[in-house]
């Protein structure tokens, strides 16, 4: 994909420009969908680590200082048996999100470049690709978290 640098040195006309943000878009929903993918498969994963119970409640199983029936304190041995499993599914959730979102910024950085390059044209850099001039605007800007980046 051609940066906005290399756009603008090789006299890049509007459809060259049109064609890098669609390319950068495109890229930016699939590290988006990716994402949303991959952290719902790693929540599946804990959810069979935790015997079907969500993070919270099996916490709360496990943090139960007193037992008054027979099926809390088989609930409570069940939790604490999985105790890896839980600790390595969870590890492995948070280790994947932040290196999807490193994924996704960089997309999303990238989309902006491409936004900028393209709002040069106004109204007709958004109607080419078929979005509103106000939500092109939004796009060029630099995503938060890269402002400090």
């Amino acid at each position: 994909m051609a940066t906005q640098e290399q756009l603008r040195s090789a006299g890049a006309t509007i459809a060259d420009v049109a064609a890098a943000w669609q390319l950068a878009y495109g890229s930016w929903v699939q590290a988006v969908q990716d994402q949303h993918a991959a952290v719902e498969r790693a929540e599946r994963r804990i959810r069979r680590a935790t015997g079907g119970r969500s993070l919270a409640r099996w916490e709360a199983v496990c943090r139960r200082r007193t037992i008054h029936t027979v099926d809390e304190a088989k609930d409570k041995a069940l939790a604490l048996r999985a105790r890896p499993a839980v600790a390595a599914a969870v590890g492995e959730r948070d280790r994947l999100a932040a290196a999807l979102d490193a994924v996704v910024l960089a997309a999303r950085i990238e989309l902006a470049a491409a936004s900028r390059a393209l709002s040069r044209y106004g109204t007709v850099g958004a109607c080419l690709v078929g979005i509103a001039p106000g939500e092109l605007a939004r796009l060029a800007r630099r995503p938060r978290s890269a402002i400090s980046a």
